[in-house]
């Protein structure tokens, strides 16, 4: 298809929202994996999830009420606790799935435009509001934010082993 005669503003727009649904749906889908791990190492005391993260009133937190952060927290602890060798050799998984959650944040939270380079569809600029209503904004390369889908698809694969190792499967080949 041609391009050409789009403008920057609405190449920009259609490739926010891409990539916007791209970074949610491999999240989601690396939450859920964080579920089926949470619930497998807990499965014979599924209250004691409730253990680690407390409502300000003091109620512990039951999963389905955990922040993406708090699920890979209790995760690497239930894995540590019940399943240490099987976490030890996937532990860098947590790192990047860490990470992507704080670049679906940034998705999720920020305004995206193009403008720092308005003519220039290879750029996004990301814009966070930040304390005295000062705005920061970084721009990033398109092709990078696809590059780095790589790695998260890696860390999806990566954790699907995990699970089949932890539930007692053959590990998948991919």
């Amino acid at each position: 298809m041609d391009t050409s005669n789009i403008p920057a503003s609405v190449q920009s727009h259609v490739n926010e929202t891409k990539l916007r649904g791209i970074y949610l749906s491999i999240t989601v889908d690396i939450d859920f994996m964080l579920i089926m791990l949470i619930q497998e190492c807990f499965k014979p005391n599924l209250s004691e999830i409730e253990t680690y993260y407390f409502h300000k009133k003091g109620k512990g937190k039951d999963l389905c009420e955990l922040t993406m952060f708090e699920r890979l927290d209790v995760c690497q602890q239930g894995l540590d606790k019940y399943h240490s060798e099987s976490y030890q050799k996937h532990k860098e998984s947590f790192t990047s799935a860490d990470t992507l959650r704080k670049i679906r944040n940034k998705f999720a939270h920020d305004k995206i435009d193009n403008y720092i380079s308005p003519n220039d569809t290879t750029k996004l600029t990301f814009h966070k509001l930040r304390k005295n209503l000062m705005v920061e904004m970084k721009e990033y390369s398109i092709s990078d934010l696809y590059k780095e889908l790589d790695e998260y698809k890696n860390t999806g694969q990566e954790l699907l082993r995990l699970i089949s190792k932890v539930m007692g499967y053959t590990e998948p080949v991919f």
